[in-house]
C-alpha cells in the first residue's frame, strides 16, 4: 500500500522518542538528580505531531524533491523550536539564537522547494500490480451482445483491468459497441474526476469509439497505395492518460477502445491491450497478432 512507508516512518519516529527519554531517566536515577521533564515534553511536542501526520497521511504521488523539501522544512522547524527552547531554559549561553537562525534558514529552503515541487515530474510510489476486483467493474452490455460469444471476452477484459493502469475498455463488433467495462467509479480514481464526472466519461468514450473508427477508415484509405495493410493500433497520448485503438479482427471489424487516466502508466496499459487482443483472437480461433509478426523461414 502507498501508506506503508509513511506509517513505518511514523512508528520509527514514535519509537525513537523512547531512547532519549528513557536514557535521561536512567541517568537521573543513577546520579540521583531530578528527572528533567522539560526535555521529554520538548521531544514529544516536536516529534509527536510529525509522527502522527505521517501515520494518518494518505500519499499517492510524491516526487523525490517534495519528500526532500518536506524533510528540510520539518527538520528546520524542529531545530528552530529547539533553539527557542534553549533561549528560554538554562543552557550554555549563546547557543539559543544561532540555533533558531539555522533552523529557520533550513526551514526556509525546504519551504522554497515545496513551492517548486509542483514543477517536478511526479514519481509514483512503487506498488505491486493489483488486478481489478470483478465486483467493482461496471459492465454495460449493448445489442448485439451475445452471452455465449461475449461472456468469455468479459472475463479476459476484467483480468486485464486494474485501478493502477487500465481503467476502461469497450469492445466493438461490426463497428458497434457491444459492451463496455470500466473502473471509473472506484474511489482510488476519484482524483481524476475533478472536471469530468465518470458518467460523462463513459458517454464521451463511447462517442470517441465511433469517431476513432471513422478516422481509421480514412487513414486506411490514404495508406492503401503503400500496400502496408490496415492500421492495427492507434494511441492518442493525451495530457492526462491515453486513449487506445486496437484492431482485433478486420473481417468483422472487431476492435477495442481502451483508456488509462494515469499518464505514468501509458506504456503499461498499451502492452496490456496488445496481450488482451491476442487472447481474444485465440478465443475466436485466430492466431495471435504477435505470431503473425514473426519472421517466416
Amino acid at each position: 500500500m502507498a501508506t506503508t512507508w509513511s506509517r513505518r516512518l511514523a512508528i520509527f519516529l514514535g519509537a525513537s522518542l523512547l531512547l532519549p527519554i528513557t536514557s535521561e531517566f536512567v541517568v537521573s536515577r543513577i546520579t540521583g538528580e531530578n528527572y528533567d521533564f522539560r526535555l521529554a515534553l520538548s521531544l514529544i511536542l516536536i516529534v509527536g505531531p510529525i509522527a502522527l501526520l505521517l501515520y494518518y497521511a494518505r500519499p499517492v504521488r510524491m516526487t523525490a524533491r517534495l519528500i526532500m523539501s518536506l524533510g528540510l522544512t520539518a527538520g528546520g522547524l524542529a531545530v528552530a523550536a529547539l533553539g527557542f527552547a534553549m533561549t528560554v531554559w538554562p543552557v550554555p549561553e549563546g547557543f539559543g539564537i544561532p540555533t533558531v537562525v539555522i533552523g529557520l534558514g533550513v526551514a526556509s529552503v525546504g519551504a522554497l522547494y515545496v513551492g517548486r515541487a509542483r514543477y517536478d515530474v511526479p514519481q509514483e510510489l512503487p506498488a505491486p500490480h493489483q488486478p481489478a476486483d470483478p465486483n467493482q467493474v461496471k459492465i454495460e452490455r449493448h445489442p448485439p451482445f451475445r452471452a455465449g460469444t461475449h461472456n468469455p471476452v468479459i472475463d479476459m477484459i476484467v483480468k486485464a483491468m486494474s485501478v493502477d493502469d487500465l481503467h476502461y475498455v469497450a469492445y466493438h463488433v461490426d463497428g458497434r459497441c457491444v459492451m463496455t467495462l470500466d473502473l471509473l467509479d472506484h474511489p482510488q480514481l476519484s482524483r481524476f474526476h475533478d472536471v469530468v464526472e465518470p458518467y460523462q466519461r463513459r458517454d464521451e468514450y463511447r462517442r470517441h469509439g465511433e469517431t476513432i473508427e471513422g478516422i481509421l477508415r480514412r487513414l486506411n484509405e490514404e495508406f492503401r497505395t503503400l500496400g502496408s495493410g490496415d492500421l492495427i493500433r492507434l494511441v492518442l497520448d493525451v495530457e492526462r492518460g491515453a486513449i487506445y485503438y486496437h484492431m482485433v479482427t478486420a473481417d468483422r471489424n472487431r476492435y477495442l477502445i481502451s483508456v488509462t487516466l494515469n499518464q505514468y502508466k501509458v506504456h503499461i496499459a498499451d502492452r496490456k491491450c496488445a496481450h488482451l487482443v491476442d487472447d481474444i483472437r485465440v478465443h475466436l480461433g485466430q492466431p495471435k497478432l504477435t505470431d503473425l509478426e514473426l519472421p517466416r523461414d
